[in-house]
């Protein structure tokens, strides 16, 4: 039997998934609270709106804690992404899909490709997901200013150099 895919995921298989995870995570106490808290608002969103878009939002959250971008402790940012990404309805499909638990058309997510980000996508160019559209430019790029620019996440100047300047010694 293959393994489910992310986007497959039924409320109750994420749900169990995520449980299992948590009871063998090596996490402190306050994250492992922080986790119990957020898959508490995972449901709640899952009650009223589509469940496509919860899970979309569970997936956007977890690569900004991949790219080191976030952490749990990030209460502001994250629901700043939950609003974004979960809590949004499309058009008069999403309550027949927040009542079955599987997408119905397509999903809502970022314009830009999560693998390319990671120099890990199987496409050379724009292609089509679950989510529409979605285009090889720099997530960050696109995210602090607004514009596209041809290159990933990865390789991008202006991620570097924003780190070296958080990372820089105050001086006296």
């Amino acid at each position: 039997m293959a393994p489910a895919k992310y986007q497959d995921l039924s409320v109750q298989e994420f749900v169990a998934g995520y449980l299992a995870s948590l009871e063998v995570s090596q996490e402190s106490p306050e994250v492992r609270d922080k986790m119990l808290a957020h898959l508490k608002e995972l449901m709640q969103d899952a009650a009223d709106f589509p469940w496509a878009n919860v899970r979309n939002f569970h997936a956007v959250l977890l690569h900004q804690f991949e790219m080191g971008r976030m952490s749990w402790r990030d209460d502001g940012r994250i629901q700043q992404l939950r609003r974004t990404y979960a809590q949004m309805f499309r058009g008069p499909q999403a309550a027949e899909t927040s009542k079955t638990g599987h997408p119905k058309g397509q999903t809502k997510g970022p314009a830009f490709c999560l693998s390319y980000q990671r120099g890990a996508c199987k496409y050379t160019t724009d292609h089509e997901t679950t989510r529409g559209k979605v285009r090889h430019v720099c997530a960050y790029c696109f995210t602090v200013t607004g514009n596209t620019f041809p290159h990933a996440e990865s390789d991008c100047n202006r991620k570097a150099k924003a780190e070296q300047s958080t990372e820089a010694p105050a001086k006296n």
